[in-house]
């Protein structure tokens, strides 16, 4: 067996040649071919083929051809190829997105002056339609958007954005476009892809302008009792030229009706800042640096809103007062009865429901009371009332108009005995708690809130003993110092001589 392409002899069932590495071509299809051969050979018009070559001829005719179908193969499927990738990349190009970077078509502006600038934004639509205006492509409703202008404006339509700070601004300062997309509209209507994150700006080529504090130099103070305080206010001390020229002028919103902690403004306008500082600059040459200045009101005495407000030292003090007030007023010349004792034992507070200035709160001091004649003892109780408590800065309190104090009210009456004739006397006062609280709290419940604030020991239970034992005391403890020289006959003689100590009852002024 030889091989068609180098002639070399081979093994019978080889199927490359061992010297060339040629392909070996069984006997039968080199006999297809060499007879092929032969008769192309015949036919030739050369007619000068040796009968020796055709052998040779035939077997290389047989390997020029496997070579050619095999590069023909080859350049056809990278024609191929070549045509795929063509089409792709065309339908790539042809199909994608514009993309647009919208921060570069973002103009600013700034004007006006350091401190009250203001800037101006500008999407700059003609160099966006001049770069991207043949590229885009507009699918929305509206045929007759063919134009560049007219693409790039309905483009715009489905953005917008701001600056985060359009006014108010100084030199250095930094201010940030924010954009809005609505990106369902923008897919379905166009071709485009827009990129549009935040921009950045500093703010420069404001011009330099004169800066004032308007309030410079005011002066307020307050005064009165909280919540009805005052302010007092003086702008005497006020120098800048603008004041002195009468540029501005400074209002206070709240003068009277004040609390310690409330807060007061003062204004020089009540309009826009921003415009008044604009249209102040234009006019005047200067800037306020503040529209509005706002002052905490403190130092205030206060009136007393609660008990629990007053101090031990403020009532002992009350205390003291009260009983001085008794001993000076409970007793009279004509009832020859002495103050015995005059013990603490609580108070009734009371604020008024409306806050009233002149009748803000009153204080009820309680005091137990006892009185001797001849041996003979009578108790009862006693308030002394002081109006519209307040309380300094230190702490103290007291009355508003003073240590001014003056009874509760209410009328006791005991029997006592004298050389053998029973006297009847009348004083200031109330049997027992019970009927001072009725008195004093009930009788003010439409126009006051009422506490009750019983020193301790002061119980309900104690108060009932109080009273069961000043009811006997009030209408028989005379009788009881002479009970065993005392007879019916003297009972009767008793009432009359009630009769003509009338004259001799002792009430407080």
């Amino acid at each position: 067996m030889f091989c068609s392409n180098c002639g070399t002899t081979v093994p019978e069932g080889s199927t490359f040649c061992t010297n060339c590495g040629a392909k070996m071509v069984p006997a039968s299809e080199a006999k297809s071919a060499n007879e092929q051969s032969v008769n192309a050979t015949t036919q030739n018009v050369s007619g000068n083929v040796q009968p020796g070559n055709v052998q040779n001829q035939s077997a290389g005719a047989n390997s020029r051809s496997s070579k050619g179908n095999s590069k023909k193969t080859g350049i056809i499927a990278l024609v191929v190829a070549l045509a795929v990738v063509v089409i792709g990349v065309f339908v790539f190009i042809t199909t994608r997105p514009v993309e647009i970077n919208l921060n570069e078509y973002i103009e600013v502006k700034f004007e006006g002056y350091d401190t009250v600038g203001q800037a101006e934004v500008k999407i700059n639509e003609s160099k966006l339609a001049k770069d991207f205006g043949e590229k885009i492509k507009y699918r929305g409703k509206e045929k007759d958007i063919t134009t560049s202008s007219g693409k790039v404006t309905a483009l715009m339509d489905e953005v917008s954005g701001k600056l985060d700070k359009e006014s108010g601004l100084k030199n250095g300062d930094k201010v940030v476009y924010k954009w809005k997309i609505d990106e369902e509209e923008l897919k379905k209507n166009f071709n485009v892809k827009l990129v549009a994150g935040e921009e950045e700006f500093k703010v420069k080529n404001l011009k330099k302008a004169d800066s004032f504090d308007p309030f410079e130099g005011l002066e307020c103070t307050f005064d009165g009792i909280s919540p009805n305080g005052r302010v007092n206010y003086s702008t005497s001390k006020i120098s800048n030229k603008y004041y002195i020229n009468r540029n501005y002028y400074i209002q206070c919103e709240k003068t009277n009706k004040l609390a310690n902690g409330d807060e007061i403004t003062f204004y020089i306008t009540q309009d826009n800042e921003e415009k008044f500082k604009n249209e102040f600059v234009k006019n005047f040459g200067g800037i306020p640096t503040a529209v509005k200045k706002t002052v905490k009101v403190e130092g205030l005495d206060s009136y007393v809103a609660s008990f629990d407000e007053i101090s031990k030292e403020s009532l002992e003090t009350l205390q003291k007062d009260g009983q001085d007030y008794i001993r000076q007023h409970s007793l009279s010349s004509y009832s020859n009865c002495n103050l015995k004792s005059c013990d603490y034992v609580g108070a009734y507070y009371l604020t008024n429901k409306n806050e009233n200035e002149w009748n803000n709160n009153k204080c009820y001091v309680m005091f137990k009371v006892t009185i001797e004649k001849n041996s003979q003892t009578g108790e009862y109780y006693y308030g002394v009332v002081f109006n519209n408590l307040v309380k300094h800065q230190d702490g103290k309190v007291e009355p508003k108009d003073g240590r001014h104090c003056s009874s509760a009210g209410g009328s006791v009456k005991f029997k006592f005995k004298d050389n053998g004739w029973d006297y009847t006397h009348y004083f200031t006062g109330f049997e027992s708690l019970e009927v001072a609280k009725k008195t004093i709290i009930d009788s003010h419940a439409v126009d006051y809130n009422a506490t009750e604030n019983m020193a301790k020991g002061s119980n309900e239970a104690k108060e009932a003993k109080d009273d069961a034992t000043a009811g006997d005391t009030k209408e028989s403890s005379a009788e009881a110092s002479n009970a065993s020289t005392e007879d019916a006959s003297d009972d009767s003689s008793t009432e009359g001589a009630s009769d003509k100590a009338s004259t001799d009852s002792s009430e407080d002024n």
